[in-house]
């Protein structure tokens, strides 16, 4: 998992890139266009052309994370643009002002409202009404958790220190 924190360096380039890259060229680009080494641990954010998807590319020590997203309908409504009188390849944001960024806000400013509310009860089981059947035929109850499950992990919880041996590892 990847955390935005406020320590964390942002870099967003202003000209689009070809998407067809992957993680190396995407490396080999953070590395030209901002004279940053790519395994420094910097998050760099490219946008494609349209406008509508951006990649991220950031490396955590042991990897890349390649991060692709694609907006469902329409275009990010604000981008940094390029200063001419500076040269510059982007600029550095922080993680807040990404975040904004990547829901099509303006940083400075305006925060676009959701477009879609997701409602967090969408994805809860729903109880069956019907008893469940073994092979024998014998009716369960529809948890997929019986009681015998239900009371090892309650005498886990409840005395942890019986299940580890209290005495020292020979050395």
């Amino acid at each position: 998992m990847l955390a935005l924190t406020p320590h964390l360096r942002i870099f967003v380039a202003f000209d689009p890139i070809d998407f067809r890259c992957g993680m190396n060229r995407l490396a080999q680009i953070a590395k030209d266009l901002f004279s940053e080494d790519p395994q420094s641990g910097v998050l760099f954010v490219f946008r494609n052309r349209r406008q509508s998807e951006v990649k991220m590319l950031v490396y955590d020590g042991s990897g890349y994370y390649l991060i692709h997203r694609r907006l469902s309908s329409g275009r990010l409504a604000f981008w940094p643009k390029t200063l001419l009188q500076q040269k510059e390849p982007g600029i550095t944001v922080e993680s807040s002002e990404l975040l904004v960024l990547l829901r099509g806000g303006d940083p400075r400013g305006t925060i676009p409202d959701s477009w879609k509310r997701v409602e967090p009860n969408g994805f809860e089981k729903k109880s069956s009404s019907r008893p469940r059947r073994d092979r024998d035929g014998t009716t369960r109850r529809a948890s997929a958790h019986g009681p015998a499950d239900h009371e090892r992990c309650g005498a886990f919880a409840e005395n942890p220190g019986s299940v580890f041996d209290p005495a020292p590892a020979p050395s």
